[in-house]
């Protein structure tokens, strides 16, 4: 099933830690304003993820 075109992709970006680094206000909008989910990497492995609050307080929810 495709997304609306008004809802953007789920689908996380992989960034390394030093892009997060230097890019850290850029990245920051695009997780709040563009929704993008992030996967950040150090040294090649997955460290952490970034995605918006409401999605994060969505899922949270749908553990409990």
């Amino acid at each position: 099933m495709s997304q609306p075109a008004n809802q953007p992709d789920p689908t996380p970006e992989t960034i390394s830690s030093t892009q997060l680094q230097r890019n850290i206000g850029d990245t920051l909008r695009r997780v709040f304003k563009d929704k993008q989910h992030l996967i950040v990497e150090r040294d090649g492995l997955p460290v952490l993820v970034m995605l918006p609050i409401a999605d994060y307080e969505a899922l949270k929810r749908s553990v409990e």
